[in-house]
């Protein structure tokens, strides 16, 4: 064969459970054929391969672990040594978080004017990560807010006009119609 074997896609990211097909070809096939090899990561492939002269198409079933993994497709001949690899192609599988949001906090109870942070944990997040919303009350909050793989801070100033005010946090994605709101925490807060 001639030609390192080059990789070709529409594209690299996919929704986890997906049907997948990338190609890799080379220059000029040899005789006899070359032999086609595939990997993704640490998984070498031993189906869903289909092969004709100077090309090679691998078919399969993405899945979040394959998130991240470099894929490549390996040529090879028991003519002339010829062993030529491709570069990696990276793939980005998006998939939904897991479980519903938790508010944490020490305590409820804080005095007027004082700094308050409460946090909101899901058991995993998705790919992309999740998009946090902070209520308390009628109040969304639109600053304050850090986030992080798989949590969310909101930190503000309390007021009396916070008493007795349901906090919750709502995680959502667009990956997988996902969209969860945490049970309220309830705020009490005590005048100076």
């Amino acid at each position: 064969p001639q030609g390192k074997p080059v990789m070709s896609y529409s594209t690299l990211t996919y929704i986890a459970g997906s049907n997948v097909t990338l190609s890799c070809s080379i220059t000029e096939d040899g005789n006899p054929q070359a032999t086609w090899t595939w990997r993704c990561g640490s998984r070498t492939f031993n189906s869903g391969i289909t092969n004709s002269v100077g090309r090679s198409n691998l078919t399969f079933v993405v899945s979040k672990t394959d998130n991240n993994q470099p894929c490549n497709c390996s040529a090879s001949s028991t003519v002339g040594s010829y062993s030529q690899t491709s570069d990696p192609a990276t793939l980005n599988i998006q998939y939904p978080p897991l479980g519903k949001p938790e508010i944490s906090y020490s305590t409820l109870t804080y005095l007027t004017g004082r700094t308050v942070t409460l946090s909101c944990s899901i058991t995993e997040d998705g790919n992309p990560q999740v998009t946090w919303t902070w209520r308390c009350g009628s109040r969304t909050f639109n600053s304050g807010i850090t986030n992080s793989v798989g949590r969310s801070n909101l930190t503000f100033v309390v007021t009396k006009t916070d008493n007795n005010q349901p906090c919750t946090c709502t995680a959502s994605s667009t990956v997988g119609s996902y969209s969860q709101t945490s049970y309220p925490a309830t705020l009490n807060i005590q005048c100076k």
